[in-house]
């Protein structure tokens, strides 16, 4: 339930550092959601047609949360991190970077965490060789605090388009089973 009362603030902000950083949203094309463009968060504000095909991501859903917490974090309900997320997409690291700057200068934001799977060093294949760029965070807006949201800790992941793109076409379903084989 916090998840759900949170995702409109945290869309709301996903709009505000998509307009200082160059991101991309996916945009679903003529109503199929199978085929996605991504597009520049000026482009899609000044076209009310277009904002309303924004592929947002939806809370995650309770079974796949208590799937998470068995198979994952023992139980522990305080490793369950993104019930409420969204992402932003990049043509380069530059700009991804900007977004990251942006989030961490944005007083309405308390970030947590920050986990770079784009670095050398992580171990692609506890992924599936996918990579991005997580931040946990909470919203401190007004609003967000008035419906005792505040607290609840978001995801925001912040994903190359090379890797985007690796996702469409089945690409997040052969993910989803090669996941359960693992059981994580």
């Amino acid at each position: 339930a916090q998840a759900k009362g949170l995702d409109p603030f945290l869309r709301a902000k996903v709009c505000e550092w998509a307009s200082v950083s160059c991101a991309l949203l996916p945009v679903a094309l003529c109503g199929h959601d199978s085929t996605v463009d991504y597009r520049r968060w000026p482009e899609i504000a000044e076209t009310p047609s277009v904002q309303a095909h924004i592929k947002w991501a939806r809370p995650k859903a309770r079974q796949r949360a208590v799937e998470k917490l068995f198979r994952s974090y023992n139980f522990d309900v305080s490793r369950l991190l993104d019930c409420c997320r969204q992402s932003l997409y990049f043509e380069t690291v530059g700009e991804l970077l900007s977004c990251l700057q942006a989030i961490h200068n944005d007083p309405s934001i308390q970030m947590l965490r920050v986990h770079n799977k784009l670095r050398p060093t992580y171990d692609a294949t506890a992924t599936a060789g996918y990579r991005d760029v997580l931040v946990n965070l909470r919203v401190k807006t007004e609003g967000a605090a008035l419906l005792g949201v505040d607290w609840h800790v978001c995801e925001v992941q912040l994903v190359l388009l090379e890797f985007a793109k690796a996702k469409l076409f089945d690409g997040h379903a052969r993910y989803v089973i090669w996941r359960n084989l693992r059981g994580s």
